[in-house]
C-alpha cells in the first residue's frame, strides 16, 4: 500500500515495482541540475538534479555513480504510476504524472578556508506541477541525507501557497532586532485551475497570488505578502498568481537584500522595500497586462540593473511576458518591459504607475523619452514570447524567445512542431541594438536567430527548445518504453523544456 499497489498485489508485482525503482530516471523537464562542491578535491563534487519520476538524484561527479535518491512520501505512494503502471496521456494530449519537476538551490555554509569542506549544505526544492510542496533537505554528508524540513499548503500561514513553480531564492532579510536572518523568498506558485485553460483574466486566482519568507533553517514562515487574510502584509493588487522566482537586490553588498521585484500571471509588476524592522513594504509599480492580445503574462523573475543618471540613480527592471503553459499560443502580443524605478533608492516619494500609455514604444524604433516611465517593445513574430529570465551585463539586456511558427503541418500529433529562437541583445538605457561583445558588431535588429549568425551562443540556451527533424523525433519517440506515459502534448500541456 505504500507503494500505490493494490492489497491484492502479489510479491512478484512489488518486486517488479522495486527493480524499476532502484533503476528509473525521469524526464528532467524544467529542472535545471546544480553542482555542489564538497572540498579540494575535483572527486569531491556532486550535482543534483529531480525529474518527473519524482526523485532528487545524487550523482557523483567523478564517476556517474548515484549517491542517493531521494523521493517524497507523497510520489512515493503512488509510485506504481511512475513505474509500472504508468497512465496513458489524456485525451487533449497532455500528460496525467508530474514528480519533482522543479529546480533545486543550494546552500553551502563555508568551511575553514576556501579548500575545506562545506559546514553543512542544504538543497531546497518545490515540485512544480507535481504538487505543492517545498522541501529542504540535509546534504552535509552526501552519503547521509535527511530531510531538514517540509512546507505545503496545509502548513501554517500557507493555504494560498499553489503548484510551486517559483524556484526558492536564497537571501538574508533583518529579524527587526537588529540581526539578519537567512530566508528562502519563494512566489505563491501557480494556479493551474485559472490559467491552464483560460485566456480570459479571472477576477481573483484561486491559489499562489502571494510571496512567502521562510526561515532557510526551519521553514517557518517569517513574513508573506499578498491578497488573502494570511498575508503578513495584505496587498489589495495582489490578485493573481506568482509563479515566477523573486529577484533580490543587495544595494551594498552586504549580503542582506535590500529590495525584491516580481511579477505576475495578470501582467503586474510590484517591489517590496525591505525594512530593518521587519515591516517590509510592498508597492505595485507596473501594471502592463489587458484583455485580448494583450493579456500577458509574467512566468519568470525580472532582471534588475543600477543606472547612475544625474537626477539621481535608478533601478531599471527588465521583464518579459509570454504564455508559458502555452507555448503554441498566438493570441497575445508579448514583448520586453524596462522599468525605470526612479524611488527605490531615494528612499520617499512617488511615482505614477507604469503603463503602456507612459511608457516609451520602440518597437518601430527611436529611442526612449527621458519623461518616460520606461520602454518596450512588442516581439515581431506571431505567438513570439519570453519564456525564460533576462540578463543583464555591461550594460546589455540579454534574453530568449520562441515563436510557434508552423512551417508545414504533419498528420502524426507526436511530430516536432516547428518555431524559431531568438536572442535579443538590447542596450539597457537607449533600447538599441547590443552586440554581445565589443568585438562585435550590433545588429541590424533588437533581435538575433539563434544559432544563425555569430549571436547565437548557445550558452544562452538553457531549458528552451531543442528542435530535431521531424522524421527523427519520431524515430526517438518510437523507440521509447512506454512512450505515452512520458511525453508531454503540444496543444495542452506545456511544451517549453524539450
Amino acid at each position: 500500500a505504500q507503494l500505490g499497489l493494490g492489497g491484492s498485489a502479489t510479491a512478484a508485482q512489488r518486486t517488479a515495482l522495486l527493480n524499476e525503482l532502484e533503476s528509473m530516471w525521469g524526464d528532467p523537464l524544467h529542472s535545471v541540475p546544480v553542482m555542489v562542491n564538497y572540498g579540494e578535491d575535483a572527486e569531491n563534487n556532486y550535482v543534483f538534479v529531480s525529474t518527473n519520476g519524482g526523485m532528487l538524484h545524487a550523482i557523483k561527479t567523478e564517476d556517474g555513480s548515484e549517491a542517493f535518491a531521494f523521493m517524497p512520501h507523497e510520489i512515493l505512494q503512488k509510485a506504481n504510476l511512475y513505474t509500472t503502471s504508468r497512465p496513458s496521456l489524456r485525451v487533449d494530449n497532455t500528460r496525467q504524472t508530474y514528480g519533482l519537476d522543479g529546480s533545486w538551490v543550494a546552500w553551502r555554509k563555508g568551511g575553514n578556508n576556501s579548500l575545506s569542506a562545506p559546514e553543512a549544505v542544504y538543497l531546497y526544492g518545490g515540485m512544480r506541477r507535481g504538487g505543492r510542496s517545498y522541501y529542504a533537505l540535509n546534504v552535509t554528508d552526501p552519503t547521509a541525507p535527511s530531510m531538514l524540513w517540509q512546507v505545503n499548503n496545509g502548513s501554517t500561514g500557507m493555504s494560498g501557497l499553489g503548484q510551486t513553480w517559483s524556484t526558492p531564492t536564497l537571501t538574508s532579510v533583518p529579524d527587526g532586532s537588529g540581526s539578519n536572518v537567512p530566508i528562502l523568498v519563494v512566489g505563491g506558485g501557480y494556479s493551474p485551475t485559472d490559467h491552464d485553460g483560460s485566456a480570459s483574466l479571472s477576477a481573483a486566482d484561486q491559489m499562489g497570488n502571494m510571496v512567502y519568507f521562510l526561515n532557510a533553517e526551519t521553514g517557518e514562515v517569517l513574513w508573506s505578502a499578498g491578497g488573502r487574510n494570511e498575508a503578513t502584509e495584505n496587498v489589495a493588487n495582489m490578485k493573481w498568481a506568482v509563479p515566477s522566482s523573486i529577484a533580490v537586490v543587495d544595494i551594498d553588498f552586504d549580503g542582506v537584500a535590500d529590495h525584491m521585484y516580481f511579477g505576475d500571471l495578470a501582467g503586474q509588476v510590484f517591489r517590496i522595500t525591505i525594512k530593518d524592522n521587519g515591516e517590509h513594504v510592498v508597492d505595485r509599480i507596473a501594471n502592463l497586462g489587458g484583455s485580448g492580445s494583450a493579456r500577458r503574462r509574467f512566468y519568470e523573475a525580472p532582471a534588475v540593473g543600477l543606472v547612475k543618471a544625474s537626477t539621481g540613480n535608478e533601478l531599471y527592471v527588465v521583464i518579459g511576458s509570454g504564455y508559458r503553459a502555452h507555448p503554441l499560443d498566438e493570441t497575445v502580443t508579448d514583448g520586453v518591459f524596462v522599468i525605470r524605478d526612479r524611488t527605490a533608492l531615494r528612499g520617499s516619494g512617488s511615482q505614477t504607475l507604469a503603463t503602456t500609455v507612459n511608457m516609451t514604444n520602440v518597437t518601430s524604433g527611436g529611442q526612449p523619452l527621458s519623461t518616460s516611465r520606461g520602454w518596450y517593445y512588442t516581439f515581431g513574430e506571431t505567438g513570439e514570447k519570453a519564456l525564460a529570465s533576462p540578463v543583464i551585463f555591461n550594460g546589455r539586456i540579454l534574453f530568449t524567445t520562441y515563436a510557434p511558427t508552423v512551417d508545414q503541418e504533419y498528420d502524426n500529433p507526436c511530430a516536432v512542431r516547428y518555431g524559431r529562437a531568438y536572442l535579443h541583445t538590447v542596450n539597457l538605457v537607449t533600447a538599441l541594438p547590443a552586440a554581445l561583445s565589443d568585438d562585435l558588431p550590433a545588429p541590424a535588429s533588437r533581435s538575433q536567430v539563434v544559432g544563425e549568425g555569430s549571436l547565437g551562443d548557445p550558452r544562452l540556451r538553457k531549458r528552451r527548445w531543442m528542435q530535431l527533424p521531424p522524421d527523427e523525433a519520431n524515430v526517438i519517440r518510437q523507440t521509447q518504453v512506454s512512450s505515452d506515459s512520458e511525453g508531454e502534448g503540444e496543444s495542452q500541456g506545456e511544451t517549453d523544456g524539450q
